[in-house]
């Protein structure tokens, strides 16, 4: 039988068919997708106009889907030959392909990921996912099992709109590949959120919470099922704006298939890197999400996406440079610091036995790569890969705003790996909240100083020392705070402070490692000399 053969390719998704593919589970799925197919089609249908003979005498009724001249924002309806409306069936068709694709969309997404995550919060609390860890089957194979098992009846539900979809599709006049390509789209965008789904369950998210963060990342997948028709069957286009799209100066907004291939491929790209860290976190659920060797590239991959938006045909401005880098790059080092900070037990356990590193091993090389180690190094050779790939749109400033974005950039790079030594100092605290504390830290060294120079600048904006400064304490660097009006002494005060803080980080970072890297006897000798003097 299949079912006995899918258990020989992959034990976990014979378990998950085995227990999900029961008659009423079937008979549940097929009913719903039938019904709301039939409901779908009663709301299109409605929205015919209704037959001549009904329609009051000399009235002349207008519709979306006739063809007459356009007024009120519909078109007139013109009779034919036989006393019947002209109905204009492309664009009918037309609006049925598109909303049946977003509801296979819509299933896909929200049903997948709140299975997946469910699924996982079950396993967790019943103990089974250890026991599914501990099987003969390697990772990559339980998590492929996983995902092709656990959505099994969504995908049934979905596959039952897809002849409404593909034959609506073919009636509208869209030609085969491009639903191809809308297909093959819709399945590299639910490979990518579905990883998305698995790593927020092994992080222990909700299922309801990943829905919701999921939910939000699927409204660029639903806008990319519109790219599939770049203009309806009026000729008008889907956006205005898309074909001033580039990406590295390539026309991607011109050429649809070119951005369906590029779209893909950045999919692939994004699904990889978290396939890594999903595997990662099945294997060792103690372990940051991502090793710091994979940091680097996943950092370089994401930075060259990016700025290939910025360097297109045209002038590049200061601002664009500017808060691009730096609210982009806030949000990217802030999941990139919560991937890459070590919880305290595993610094103790590096602190306590770097020295017995294997031959060749240098502790330099331990901060780098190191497992264990505190993140700090990793995030700053994470900003140097970051400002050697922002360079080129740098460098190609004007030349009076190139000082300005300079000093703007390297700001908000000090910025970046302060809040990281502030995640590190706080997680290696003893208190079971340390991570509450530090998310809400770095809350508050992001949003406390832009409040606190706005006030400075109302009530002491006379004075030489105020709001100036505590501008270079904001993400978005001095650059974006008018840095042209200030004086160099204000800029270098603005460092000082910075320099100031990455100091003390520093030093309170390496009191608590050697703290920790003292063994209990250690501890216990130092107590009792204290306790004796």
């Amino acid at each position: 039988m299949i079912i006995d053969r899918i258990g020989n390719w992959n034990p976990q998704l014979f378990r998950e068919l085995k227990g999900r593919l029961t008659g009423r589970n079937l008979a549940i799925a097929t009913t719903l997708s039938l019904l709301g197919q039939l409901i779908f089609g009663w709301v299109f249908y409605s929205r015919l106009p209704l037959p001549p003979d009904i329609e009051k005498l000399g009235e002349i009724p207008n519709n979306d889907y006739c063809t007459g001249s356009l007024h009120g924002g519909a078109f007139d309806c013109v009779p034919d030959g036989l006393g019947y409306w002209q109905i204009n069936w492309s664009f009918f068709w037309w609006h049925v392909a598109a909303w049946s694709g977003v509801a296979i969309i819509v299933m896909l997404v929200v049903g997948g990921v709140y299975l997946l995550v469910g699924d996982l919060a079950k396993e967790q609390q019943r103990g089974t996912l250890n026991f599914i860890r501990l099987s003969p089957q390697s990772s990559e194979s339980i998590l492929i099992g996983k995902i092709l098992g656990v959505p099994i009846l969504v995908y049934l539900a979905a596959a039952l709109v897809l002849p409404l979809h593909f034959g609506s599709a073919i009636a509208a006049g869209v030609s085969i590949d491009t639903i191809l390509r809308f297909y093959g789209l819709t399945l590299a965008g639910c490979a990518f959120l579905y990883n998305v789904a698995l790593l927020l369950g092994f992080l222990g998210g909700s299922a309801w919470l990943a829905c919701l963060v999921v939910g939000l990342c699927q409204f660029p997948s639903i806008g990319l099922f519109r790219l599939m028709f770049p203009t309806d069957l009026r000729g008008l286009p889907a956006y205005p704006s898309l074909p001033e799209l580039q990406w590295f100066y390539l026309p991607l907004g011109e050429q649809i298939e070119l951005l369906h291939v590029f779209a893909f491929c950045s999919f692939a790209i994004g699904t990889f890197w978290l396939w890594q860290a999903v595997n990662r976190r099945f294997r060792d659920p103690n372990a940051t999400i991502s090793s710091k060797r994979q940091s680097y590239l996943a950092m370089a991959c994401v930075q060259v996406f990016f700025v290939g938006f910025i360097l297109v045909k045209g002038n590049i401005d200061e601002f664009s440079v500017l808060s691009g880098f730096s609210v982009f790059n806030l949000l990217v080092f802030l999941i990139g610091i919560a991937a890459l900070t070590p919880q305290r037990a595993a610094v103790q356990e590096w602190a306590r036995y770097r020295h017995l590193h294997p031959q060749g091993r240098s502790e330099l090389r331990e901060w780098i790569l190191g497992e264990k180690s505190p993140a700090l190094v990793a995030i700053a050779i994470n900003l140097a890969i970051t400002a050697i790939v922002w360079m080129p749109a740098i460098l190609m400033l004007p030349a009076k705003s190139l000082a300005i974005a300079i000093v703007g950039l390297l700001a908000a790079a000090i910025l970046i790996w302060i809040y990281a030594a502030i995640v590190q100092v706080l997680l290696l605290l003893k208190t079971k909240k340390r991570a509450f504390i530090a998310v809400g830290a770095v809350l508050g060294a992001i949003v406390l100083p832009p409040i606190c120079a706005f006030v400075f600048a109302i009530r002491f904006s006379e004075l030489a020392i105020g709001s100036h400064e505590l501008w270079s304490f904001v993400i978005f660097g001095v650059g974006l705070a008018q840095a042209e009006s200030l004086a160099m002494s204000t800029i270098l005060l603005g460092f000082l402070g910075q320099v100031c803080a990455m100091g003390t980080l520093s030093w309170q970072l390496r009191r608590i490692t050697r703290k920790l890297g003292a063994s209990d006897t250690q501890v216990l000798l130092q107590e009792r000399r204290v306790g004796v003097q």
